[in-house]
């Protein structure tokens, strides 16, 4: 059970990240409309690639132990 503060601050957090997920889809150009799955993985996958290597660049510089 949540206080009805910890649930409005809760709900304003999913909609602030939901909202922030579209906005950043918009910019990128990214559409959803009438693709199949395969489409929508393929349009995402040059982004979702360019993330994860920026976090295995800073994994190794930054936490991995020398």
């Amino acid at each position: 059970f949540l206080s009805p503060n910890l649930k409005r601050h809760t709900e304003k957090t999913f909609l602030d990240n939901y909202n922030q997920y579209f906005r950043l889809a918009e910019q990128r150009g990214l559409k959803f409309d009438s693709l199949m799955r395969a489409e929508l993985i393929r349009q995402r996958l040059p982004f979702v690639q360019n993330t994860r290597k920026a976090y295995r660049e800073f994994w190794a510089s930054q936490v991995q132990p020398k």
